[in-house]
């Protein structure tokens, strides 16, 4: 990851102005394609941080949820999409997941 950031810092500036503001334009599917192009340049890095993480937080989240109280999770943008995304998890493990805005907008 270091050595592509090193190698193409334009790029990474690039990367990171479409993912976020893929993100404030509240566009998934713009955020799970920057997230497609990160799996492509660095699978392994991509697999262990970001699906990692989900799968290991995802029993934490659905303890948290067991009860009646709304809970709110904050986690990075490449978390939240796609098919092994944390949303995605915790509707395959039959919780709503609903999206909050926060902008004030």
């Amino acid at each position: 990851m270091l050595s592509l950031a090193a190698e193409d810092v334009p790029g990474g500036i690039d990367h990171f102005k479409r993912l976020t503001e893929a993100w404030k334009a509240r566009r998934a599917d713009l955020v799970f394609e920057c997230a497609k192009e990160r799996v492509m340049q660095m699978p392994t890095m991509f697999a262990s941080v970001i699906t990692g993480r989900n799968r290991l937080w995802l029993p934490r989240l659905l303890a948290l949820v067991k009860g009646s109280e709304r809970t709110l999770v904050v986690a990075g943008a490449l978390h939240m999409v796609g098919p092994t995304g944390l949303p995605a998890m915790l509707r395959q493990n039959g919780r709503d997941v609903v999206r909050v805005d926060v902008t004030g907008e």
